[in-house]
């Protein structure tokens, strides 16, 4: 399995959000994910749904660019709803494949001289940050995440 697979779906799930009225489609998946019924908390398939994480990919995905305020159809809205979650299926086998994929290699050709932290990153994979966010991020002070209208020094 290639990262292109990975890349490509993320590509999908960004072209999605990006669809005029998307806004609307997150509403309703928050509604379904987040708001929960206590009496019916322990019935929920959690697998079923998108997390917390997933959620906030999706909306960061969303404020890349403007957000139109478009009112889809009924139609689609309910497909882009429903590609939502096949999506981020797809992406879910993708990263296990690679995890299993990359385990399985581990298994079978062990490394006594590989880090712990090197095993780690290429076990389970590794994020690689945009250019120059590092440093932007490492600037910010917990007060300045805060009040975000103050420029970081």
């Amino acid at each position: 399995m290639a990262a292109d697979d990975i890349k490509g779906t993320i590509e999908k799930i960004e072209a999605l959000a990006h669809e005029p009225g998307f806004i609307y489609t997150l509403a309703l998946i928050l509604m379904r994910d987040l708001f929960l019924d206590p009496e019916e908390a322990a019935d929920i398939d959690w697998h079923d749904r998108l997390s917390f994480q997933e959620i906030t990919f999706l909306v960061g995905l969303l404020v890349k660019r403007p957000i139109t305020l478009d009112t889809p159809t009924p139609k689609d809205l309910m497909e882009r709803f429903e590609s939502v979650y096949v999506l981020f299926e797809e992406l879910h086998k993708e990263f296990g494949k690679r995890f299993v994929a990359n385990l399985a290699h581990d298994l079978q050709h062990p490394s006594s001289n590989e880090s712990a932290e090197d095993k780690y990153r290429r076990v389970l994979g590794e994020i690689t940050w945009p250019s120059g966010i590092t440093q932007k991020l490492s600037r910010l002070r917990a007060d300045q995440l805060l009040r975000l209208d103050e420029p970081a020094r």
